[in-house]
Parts: C-alpha cells; sequence; structure tokens
C-alpha cells in the first residue's frame, strides 16, 4: 500500500490518499493516548487536524499499516463548518465563563422528608464566542459559516488560552465595538451550547492513577498519601 498525507492550506485540512491497498483502508490519527478515527476509504478529508502540530497519520487495510505525518499551519484560531469545507480563521476575543447545568432531579414523595433523586449526567456547557471582525469581509464569512445552522468547530491554536470544540448557534449578534466610531471595528458575539464533546476547561493531568500505583503495593498506601483523586493527579499529598 501507498499513502499520500497532503495539507491543503486554503482548507486548513488534510487530504489522506492511499492506493495499491488490499480490501478497505481505515484511517487513523495519533493523538497520544488514543487514535482518533477519521474515517475508510481512499481518498478522505481530515477537517479536524490540531493546527501547527505535527499530526501522524496511520492507514491500515487487510494486510499492512503505513504512517506519515503532515503539520496544518494557521497563525489564527479556525472557525469551521462540519457539514462543508468551508473554514476561516477568527479573532477569539472571549469564549469564557462556561455555564453549566445538571440535570439531575429531586422529587417530593407524600409520606417521606427526603426526596427521591433520578440521577442524569450533566448536560454540556454553554457560553458567548466573541469573535472581532475588523473588515465587513471578515463579518460576512461569519455570518455565512452560522447561517445554515450547522455545528461549527473551532481549533485552537493556543490551547492554554481557548479549547478545541464544537457547538451549536443559539443566537447571535454584530454590535460595534463603540456607538461613536460606527464605521470601525465590529464584534460577532454568538451564543452557543457545545455539543459532541466536553470542553477542555484544564490541561489533561501528567500523570495517572496507574503511574503512582506502580509505586505502591496496595490501594490503602496510595489512599493513606493523598486525600481526593485529583490530588494524586496534581501531586499534592494530603
Amino acid at each position: 500500500m501507498d499513502i499520500t498525507v497532503e495539507v491543503v492550506p486554503a482548507l486548513y485540512a488534510v487530504r489522506l490518499t492511499a492506493a495499491n491497498y488490499t480490501g478497505t483502508v481505515h484511517w487513523y490519527e495519533d493523538e497520544g493516548a488514543t487514535n482518533r478515527h477519521i474515517g475508510d476509504g481512499a481518498v478522505l478529508m481530515d477537517r479536524r487536524g490540531r493546527l501547527n502540530q505535527e499530526l501522524t497519520y496511520f492507514a491500515v487495510d487487510d494486510v499492512e499499516t503505513k504512517s506519515a505525518t503532515a503539520t496544518i499551519p494557521a497563525d489564527l484560531p479556525v472557525l469551521s463548518s462540519t457539514a462543508t469545507s468551508v473554514a476561516w480563521e477568527v479573532e477569539v476575543i472571549r469564549w469564557r465563563p462556561l455555564r453549566g447545568y445538571g440535570l439531575s432531579t429531586a422529587h417530593f414523595v407524600l409520606g417521606r422528608s427526603d426526596p427521591f433523586v433520578t440521577i442524569h449526567p450533566a448536560a454540556f456547557p454553554e457560553g458567548q464566542l466573541q469573535l472581532l471582525a475588523r473588515t465587513p469581509t471578515q463579518r460576512e464569512r461569519i455570518v455565512d459559516l452560522i447561517r445554515p445552522g450547522d455545528p461549527l468547530h473551532i481549533r485552537t491554536t493556543c490551547p492554554e488560552r481557548l479549547a478545541t470544540f464544537e457547538f451549536i448557534v443559539r443566537s447571535w449578534a454584530d454590535p460595534f465595538l463603540s456607538d461613536e466610531a460606527r464605521d470601525g471595528y465590529a464584534t460577532v458575539d454568538i451564543d452557543y451550547q457545545a455539543v459532541q464533546e466536553v470542553l477542555a476547561t484544564q490541561p489533561a493531568p501528567d500523570r495517572t492513577y496507574g503511574d503512582v500505583a506502580a509505586d505502591h503495593t496496595t490501594y490503602q498506601e496510595v489512599a493513606d498519601l493523598y486525600a481526593s483523586y485529583q490530588g494524586l493527579l496534581d501531586g499534592v499529598q494530603a
């Protein structure tokens, strides 16, 4: 099997091509702890690849596995449609604070003082994504992405300040930065609901429970050292 991994700069995407393969080709991208399944087929476009990082792609057919690398360059975060190939660089002013809602419910039953509780996972968070539109063209590009109603995907160039996440638009507005300068910059303020995946609101720990447990013979030894699981991940002993 021969594979080609080619960056398409205008789309902030990677074109994956396989030739001389046997059976079905399955494509994956190495994300460290897990492999992201991109899809199956001889030719695919990966529109979710992380920006400014070397990406390692694997193609697996019925006989062998081949790999190749690529890097998607970007100066700013990239906002893209999940239904089309349209993608634009955007300037993000803010995307937090996030608002989350618990869906568990307390039911008060006659004859007993303690409520009966039904447990449900909390909903994905929502918030406001504020983008800067320096020109009417930039504003129209953002609005054109919003109009079809498809979920949107934003990829960060700085994980410490902005997450990569997928969302739907609930409402939007495009005020001027100043009422005294209506010929100046505008913003596009998007009220969004996160979907599909949880927002990365804090960095992943650099060690796991397995790393710590390897240095101890019993669970009790670990429990005596750390007051909580988060303390274990942070390396803060009780």
